[in-house]
């Protein structure tokens, strides 16, 4: 007999029987093991009744939210126990958690109060650590906001949770949903969703909030926490630095200093008190790592902002500074306090790269760092009374070249403070020691690696600190670094730092320090550093790049340096070309060009040779225009620009007319106008103009300056058609070209003698030459137009003559457009006038040259010696006769009813005195062969053959012909 579901309902044992009577646990779960006390009825109650879990937990969602019924416990107990018991171990539905969080936290706030709440909180919460299930596939639409609520209702648990042992299971369950594990149950949320609901939460703001306020004990744990968000989300990351949790961890970082009553500048002595363990301090620094790695993300966008806006209090740096000392004092006694030394010393480092605006030097961070910085090389650092030293071993090693690193930046920050202290003498000391002041004997790879930092350091703190860099001899140091790698060992990774220190000093343009290496003889020095990379037969990147720095630190010292560029104008010049051939002329593709080496290379023959007459003379009669046009055909558009200006500049200080002229590219059919013309049309594909001439706006713009010319606002201080002649080659082609106009007379003259310029240029370089030569009018009146936009967009009326000026002037404009087009159309039919002109001379030298007499005389000749040689003639006939034998043979095999011949009327022979051969036959025509009917036959038998013998059919016979029979034959027995 089967039970209904209301008589189950009625014979259900009411929660206060069993507590009263059995003495039973409150809350009755799937890990209570059976008991014979208890009636089978309860353990077997999910499998006779399957529950709604929703409606039960809306039923709760009703009792707690009413404040009448939110105190009913019994009733709470009992829909608690049978939402848990019907769940078992699958974990909470995404349907049910806005339920589930209005129930965990109302028992979190309760539990306190009424301790039967605490072990359904307990269940609750060990459900937790469960991924939460998703139903359906719309259920994807919801998963983000609920887990997002769900995250922030974890965070308050942490602060509204009674006991420390239900802050550990939240401990628990933030590392089960946010660490990747295998999932069990396929329709669990992936852990994926669990990070992006996360960072979206209140969570990672609640946990630093609660890091701030959290007492010594739980201290640690809640670093955990924020090391496992800050470790898996740069997001996490962000929204605790807002937070200002690096100012709580800074502060908190030295135990003793944080206990202290009143937050001061820390004293010159070792505070006692307790310290955190050695597993703290690693937390701790691991902790301050995944924040400092988060300034890192390039996918960040208001990282700048978040920089700006993180300010730190004046204990947060002093609680820095001061655990910083103390680790420095252990480190004496422990290797482990050695490690966290250097840790502390790389956060230093990070925080003056990103946080610039952090105040290290008020805090006296940068006064221990500049401590270290010499007290390193001397081997004593006074700490907190006592002398600490330093060895030779790695972990020192890797403590000191930080040490210079932040050095660095502090320089670069703040420069006043190093100013006071000798740190410029360590500096140089380390550069180029001095053997008998060395405290720490480094092995050589610990001596070149230290020196690098140190170098580094030297070439951002000498433009700061000039004058103690002059003091010190740092430049003749420098020098002997150069002469020794010279002289002795060419390493040319030393070459190129020390170089790269050198041209970083020079381009900070101080005065006194150019001065200063052009009287320690650096220019002379720099100029045998290329010769001696010369020398080599296959120049490297490294190579190239120290030419690159060595060019760019001479041209600075020579820069508007007249009398230095005469006394090493020879050296310039054949430096340049020999760089110049060795860039153009590569043997066997013995090394692919840098670039830069290219514009360096043209960067210096433009300061150093072609402001100098003398030196530019010489350039030029070198053959230096034709390696610098053969450079302008080559090199890509970045090189163009240079190259073509510093062409212009050359032939306006100098008549280049001999060489323009003769100089020939590469298929060595195309001179310097067809080149400059190529360059301008490339020029005008790369940068997308229209070139259409029918349309009077778009003719010489681009698309960017068209749309900024005519649909854009205009702006006061800026032009499009002036921006657009920046960094473009088109307004250097047309200098070139106008120069040329100037020196029109020495340029025809030249013309003139070579024959050659503006010959033989093709229709596309003759369109383009009229282009050139209207740019500069076309600019001024693009210029024009936006004069006259911008006061229409402006509002403002020109009057009088100022209105018509503009007016007019923009007219003049569209003229020209109208011109160009003209001129183009002008060419086209210049080009078919010429032809026609061609044409017509070339009819006129074949009408006057006389050729059908000289062909009548060559064909006299070719008688005259056809007819006068008997060996020819012998020869042409023995050849006929073979031919014609061979084609009366048959073959073999043929059949002689179908083999059939056909002859030419006449024989080719040559005739001699007017005779005709004829051949001789035996064959008579018969006159009735047309009325008798016969069968098909050959026309010649297969045994056909033609005789030798011919005969002379004439006319008459003359004595004068017979004589001159006669004398030819005495002729050829005289031959």
């Amino acid at each position: 007999m089967e039970i209904t579901k209301t008589e189950l309902e009625d014979s259900k044992i009411n929660p206060e029987d069993v507590w009263k009577e059995f003495n039973c646990p409150k809350y009755v779960t799937h890990h209570c093991f059976k008991s014979e006390k208890l009636p089978k009825e309860i353990f077997d109650f999910h499998r006779q009744l399957k529950l709604d879990t929703h409606r039960i937990l809306q039923k709760l969602d009703e009792l707690i939210s009413d404040p009448v019924t939110s105190d009913s416990v019994l009733r709470i107990c009992r829909l608690l126990f049978d939402f848990l018991n019907e769940i078992g171990n699958d974990g909470y539905k995404i349907k049910d958690l806005p339920l589930i969080i209005k129930v965990i936290k109302f028992l979190a706030e309760n539990v306190k109060t009424v301790k039967e709440y605490k072990l359904h909180l307990n269940r609750m919460l060990e459900l937790c650590n469960i991924p939460p299930l998703l139903e359906k596939s719309s259920d994807n639409l919801i998963v983000d906001d609920i887990m997002e609520h769900y995250f922030t209702l974890l965070g308050d648990l942490l602060i509204i949770s009674p006991t420390e042992q239900q802050i550990l299971k939240i401990h628990k369950i933030l590392h089960s949903l946010l660490l990747k594990t295998k999932i069990k149950n396929i329709a669990a949320v992936k852990f994926e969703y669990c990070r992006k609901a996360m960072e979206k939460s209140q969570l990672p703001i609640i946990i630093a909030e609660l890091l701030r306020a959290s007492y010594s004990k739980m201290y640690e744990k809640i670093l955990q926490l924020v090391f496992l968000l800050s470790s898996i989300s740069y997001e996490c990351c962000y929204k605790m630095l807002e937070a200002n949790i690096l100012n709580t961890i800074l502060i908190r970082m030295d135990l003793p200093f944080a206990t202290q009553v009143h937050c001061k500048r820390p004293p010159d002595m070792l505070l006692s008190g307790n310290e955190y363990s050695d597993e703290t301090n690693l937390l701790i620094i691991n902790v301050l790592w995944s924040l400092m790695k988060s300034f890192y993300n390039e996918k960040s966008i208001n990282l700048k902002n978040l920089k700006k806006n993180l300010i730190p209090t004046h204990c947060a740096l002093w609680g820095l500074c001061y655990t910083f000392k103390r680790q420095i004092y252990y480190s004496k006694y422990r290797y482990f306090n050695t490690k966290i030394r250097n840790e502390i010393a790389m956060i230093i480092l990070m925080i003056s790269i990103n946080l610039p605006s952090w105040n290290l030097v008020g805090s006296g961070i940068a006064d221990i760092i500049i401590e270290m910085s010499i007290g390193i090389e001397t081997n004593s650092v006074r700490i907190f009374s006592e002398i600490i030293t330093f060895g030779t071993s790695i972990e020192d090693l890797y403590f000191e070249k930080i040490i210079l690193l932040i050095t660095t930046h502090l320089a670069e920050v703040n420069s006043c403070l190093i100013k006071k202290e000798k740190l410029m003498q360590t500096l140089l000391q380390i550069t180029n020691p001095n053997i008998k002041k060395i405290k720490i004997k480094w092995n050589p790879s610990q001596f070149w690696d230290i020196w690098m930092y140190a170098i580094n350091a030297l070439s951002v703190l000498a433009p700061k600190m000039p004058q103690q860099f002059m003091d010190y001899n740092g430049g003749i140091r420098l020098c002997m670094i150069l002469e020794w790698s010279l002289d002795i060992k060419f390493d040319i990774k030393v070459v190129m730092i020390t170089i790269k220190t050198i041209c970083i000093i020079i381009l900070n343009n101080n005065k006194d320090i150019l001065e200063y290496f052009r009287q320690c003889g650096y220019v002379f020095l720099l100029i045998k550093i290329i010769q001696y990379i010369l020398k080599f037969d296959k120049i490297r990147m490294p190579e190239q790049r120290v030419l690159t720095l060595t060019l760019l630190s001479i041209e600075k010292l020579m820069k508007k340096q007249l009398f230095y560029q005469k006394i090493y104008g020879e050296y310039s010049v054949t430096l340049s070309m020999e760089l110049l051939f060795r860039c153009l002329y590569q043997k066997d593709q013995e090394f692919k060009l840098d670039q830069r080496l290219l514009l360096a290379i043209g960067s210096y023959i433009w300061e150093c040779i072609v402001w100098c007459p003398e030196n530019l003379e010489k350039f030029i009669h070198y053959g230096g225009i034709y390696i610098i046009l053969d450079i302008i055909e080559i090199v890509p558009y970045c090189s163009h620009c240079l190259f073509l200006a510093l062409f212009t500049d050359m032939c306006d200080n100098f008549f280049c007319g001999p060489f323009v002229c003769t100089w020939r590219g590469i298929n060595k059919n195309t001179g310097l106008m067809s080149l400059l013309a190529k360059i301008w049309r490339e020029e005008e594909i790369r940068i997308k103009i229209k070139k259409n001439i029918d349309d009077e706006e778009l003719i010489h713009m681009n698309q960017k300056q068209w749309f900024d010319s005519y649909y854009t606002r205009l702006a006061k201080d800026s032009s499009p058609a002036i921006i657009d002649m920046i960094g473009s080659v088109r307004s250097k082609i047309y200098s070139i070209y106008k120069i040329i106009e100037r020196d029109n007379e020495r340029y025809l003259m030249a013309k003139e003698h070579y024959k050659i310029l503006n010959d033989d240029l093709s229709l596309e370089d003759k369109i383009t030459i009229s282009t050139i030569n209207m740019y500069f009018a076309l600019k001024l009146g693009q210029v024009w137009v936006e004069i006259a936009k911008f006061f229409e967009q402006s509002g403002i009326t020109p009057l009088g003559m100022d209105g018509q000026a503009i007016f007019l002037i923009t007219q003049r404009y569209y003229m020209w457009t109208e011109m160009t087009k003209e001129r183009q159309i002008r060419i086209l039919q210049s080009l078919d006038k010429q032809k026609d002109i061609e044409e017509k001379d070339e009819y006129a030298r074949i009408r006057n040259s006389k050729l059908i007499i000289a062909l009548d005389a060559f064909d006299e000749l070719d008688y005259i010696y056809r007819t006068t040689k008997r060996s020819n003639m012998l020869k042409k006939k023995h050849e006929q006769i073979k031919q014609v034998n061979l084609a009366l043979k048959f073959p073999d095999d043929s059949d002689d009813a179908h083999c059939h011949r056909t002859f030419q009327d006449k024989i080719m022979v040559t005739a001699i005195f007017n005779q005709h051969q004829i051949i001789s036959s035996g064959l008579k025509l018969d006159t009735n062969l047309s009325q008798i009917k016969l069968k098909l036959i050959p026309i010649s038998p297969c045994d056909s053959y033609i005789s030798d013998e011919t005969y002379s059919e004439l006319s008459s016979t003359s004595s004068t012909c017979f004589s001159n029979i006669k004398k030819f034959k005495e002729d050829e027995l005289l031959l």
